[in-house]
């Protein structure tokens, strides 16, 4: 029993020193305190899933939320874009108003 607690206790410690040094690794500041800093990421994370997706914005009927790639990092972020005058977002696309 006491060899069985032993080992328990060492794959814990194994556990707990890989998190911290996987901790150790992420950036200090948010993406958008690094690039006021001037502080240049090794890695990023994607913010959505699938360039090129589309979505309406919550609560703006006349806005369309874009994943892509739309600064100088590889990882995919939401834009916004703006529909026409005459237009609505409706499942994620611009449609004309009737």
């Amino acid at each position: 029993m006491k060899k069985f607690i032993s080992i328990s206790i060492f794959l814990l410690f194994i556990v707990i020193v890989f998190n911290f040094t996987n901790f150790a690794k992420a950036p200090i500041f948010p993406k958008e305190k690094n690039k006021v800093l001037g502080i240049k990421e090794k890695y990023c994370i994607n913010d959505c899933e699938k360039n090129g997706y589309t979505e309406c914005m919550k609560g703006k009927n006349n806005k369309i939320k874009a994943c892509g790639y739309f600064d100088e990092d590889n990882c995919l972020e939401w834009g916004e874009e703006d529909c026409s005058k005459n237009e609505l977002c409706k499942k994620g696309v611009c449609t004309p108003v009737k």
